[in-house]
């Protein structure tokens, strides 16, 4: 099972960042906090972040989190396969 450290890391890994220091850290917070603290750092849509405010329930928040990461995740697989050779459009 996938958590959300490891769907973090490997987030953080895949739009380039190295320096993953500051997630070590994250790892000895509590599960409330380290969702705020993903909530708060992505590039989730505002209404996305109001959303996950609005959630009451811990479990129903820590599943959202989860399936965004795995959305922005999904998104960037994909366009790392997609090629564009712009000299000649009708290679893509």
């Amino acid at each position: 099972t996938e958590t959300i450290m490891d769907l973090l890391r490997e987030y953080l890994n895949a739009i380039g960042v190295k320096n993953l220091g500051e997630l070590l850290k994250l790892q000895t917070h509590s599960l409330e906090s380290i969702i705020n603290q993903v909530a708060s750092i992505l590039d989730f849509s505002i209404i996305e972040k109001q959303s996950l405010l609005e959630m009451d329930i811990l479990q129903e928040r820590y599943e959202r989190v989860l399936a965004l990461l795995r959305e922005r995740l999904f998104a960037i697989r994909i366009a790392q396969n997609v090629k564009f050779v712009p000299e000649d459009p009708s290679l893509n």
